[in-house]
């Protein structure tokens, strides 16, 4: 698979003095976002596609514990992007 050429995470969600919410690394600021639940999402970027890719590569294994660990891997991406924290 191509190598992603956007900013590695995790990414992390922080409420700024504005009331909105920034996207952030150490050192560095990706976003700001109005929504929380939108920040949430766009948090989550990175480990959505981290768990997507290895969704893809464990089906073409045919490891069958590492195809349910990829599925747990998606579910919890999937739960920090609908978070509410």
């Amino acid at each position: 698979m191509n190598e992603p050429k956007f900013t590695p995470g995790p990414w992390l969600n922080q409420e700024n003095m504005a009331g909105y919410a920034d996207i952030v690394i150490p050192g560095e600021h990706i976003a700001m976002v109005a929504k929380e639940t939108n920040a949430n999402l766009i948090a989550s970027a990175p480990d959505l596609y981290a768990a997507l890719e290895e969704l893809i590569l464990a089906s073409r294994s045919f490891d069958s514990e590492r195809v349910c660990a990829a599925f747990g891997q998606a579910r919890a991406a999937l739960a920090k992007a609908v978070s509410h924290d």
